[in-house]
């Protein structure tokens, strides 16, 4: 997953009234898009000239059915599924922002990466964004908390426990296929050039 490096123009978002009560949505084009416990989940499909130019701060790999990480400077004892060699502590400042329907949100990307589609469809079963004024944490996957203060958690709010189905319609790499708009007001009064952002996922718990 990477953070936005440009602004995205509000009135160019279309955003639903909600999921009710539902908590497992599918993304499968650009136009789909869904606000989930405060956050918008969205369709990109931006193209770009490769992997290389995305730039990413946060790099899963893993052969498993799931894969789980998070983003850090550190080089090493990460998480199995980090690629450390891809992954980065971010500053806030570093998250562009846009005004969606009123509202200031900072937006990260996600490229799904599915060799040739082999498995189009993967589950986001967890996010959870944590802010610190350190930028070289690692606790360790049974020690979130260690991340620093949780500001946002997909499965906590009024749409409870969510998943967001991930339906590839690209092959292979160098296509956005997410995303995930978080509110501004989420990080109100913290500094955005003295502030890490932590960002854990999880992926594949749905079949």
């Amino acid at each position: 997953m990477r953070c936005s490096t440009q602004v995205i123009a509000g009135s160019a978002v279309c955003v639903l009234a909600g999921v009710a009560s539902a908590t497992t949505v599918t993304i499968a084009s650009p136009t789909d898009s869904y606000l989930i416990n405060g956050a918008i989940f969205e369709g990109y499909g931006a193209r770009t000239a490769g992997t290389g130019n995305i730039n990413p701060f946060l790099r899963l790999n893993g052969n498993g059915p799931t894969v789980e990480g998070y983003n850090t400077s550190v080089n090493s004892g990460l998480p199995s599924d980090v690629d450390h060699s891809q992954t980065d502590s971010l500053l806030l400042a570093a998250c562009d922002w846009a005004i969606i329907n009123g509202v200031v949100y900072r937006e990260f990307r996600l490229d799904i990466n599915e060799p040739n589609n082999q498995n189009s469809q993967v589950s986001l079963d967890r996010v959870q964004i944590y802010t610190s004024s350190v930028g070289n944490l690692n606790p360790g996957l049974a020690n979130l908390a260690g991340l620093g203060t949780l500001r946002f958690d997909m499965d906590v709010g009024v749409d409870g426990a969510s998943t967001v189905i991930l339906d590839e319609t690209s092959t292979g790499s160098g296509q956005f296929d997410m995303r995930m708009w978080i509110p501004n007001s989420l990080f109100a009064g913290l500094d955005p050039f003295t502030t890490y952002i932590y960002l854990y996922s999880r992926f594949g718990d749905s079949p």
